[in-house]
């Protein structure tokens, strides 16, 4: 793994890596799940829609061009999301909730609604969350709860070095090794700010 760690997580994928592949399913087949959940349809569904949303991201993600603009993996993945759940329910009717998931889905499909804003937070966090997990070997324990706390939870430096028992240039070194690597792996995914 060590010689992929140099590229970010989309270009294996795009490049046909099987690491990659896996890792971006395993990484995405929660949140897909998890928001489907939202709109109230059934489990068979859910799984249906996330089956097919996933399928679809991996025919076309070759494709994918990120347009420089913050955000663009997840709205492209928002909207695989919505299109697919909506071709889903073209063919089938929801057994239940019918208006109310339209509804979720035309706020979906909205970039500047509140929920879309919602998958926006979401998606960050739990991209960062299974990006630390994967790294659990690349860290030592203290640099993972140094980045967690100082990034994830807005903790000062100097506080989680107090709590640490650290030095603040050794909390600093630690969130920025942990962001750095971060940052490689998310490249084209996710946007990560100091």
């Amino acid at each position: 793994m060590a010689d992929e760690t140099s590229l970010s997580l989309i270009r294996r994928v795009q490049s046909n890596s099987r690491d990659g592949w896996n890792q971006l399913v395993s990484m995405y087949e929660p949140l897909v799940r998890r928001w489907l959940r939202r709109t109230g349809v059934d489990d068979d569904d859910v799984a249906d829609i996330t089956q097919d949303v996933l399928a679809t991201v991996v025919r076309e993600v070759g494709a994918f061009k990120h347009s420089g603009r913050p955000g663009a993996w997840r709205a492209w993945l928002r909207q695989i999301t919505v299109h697919r759940a909506r071709r889903h329910f073209s063919r089938r009717k929801p057994a239940n909730h019918g208006d109310s998931v339209h509804a979720f889905l035309a706020q979906m499909d909205d970039p500047n609604s509140e929920l879309s804003n919602e998958w926006d937070q979401e998606h960050d966090r739990h991209v960062v969350t299974q990006l630390l997990r994967a790294v659990d070997d690349e860290f030592q324990p203290a640099a993972r709860t140094v980045f967690w706390r100082t990034f994830i939870e807005g903790a000062a430096p100097a506080d989680v070095a107090a709590e640490l028992n650290m030095s603040l240039a050794a909390v600093y070194t630690a969130k920025s090794r942990v962001l750095a690597f971060l940052r490689r792996e998310a490249e084209g995914i996710l946007e990560l700010a100091d």
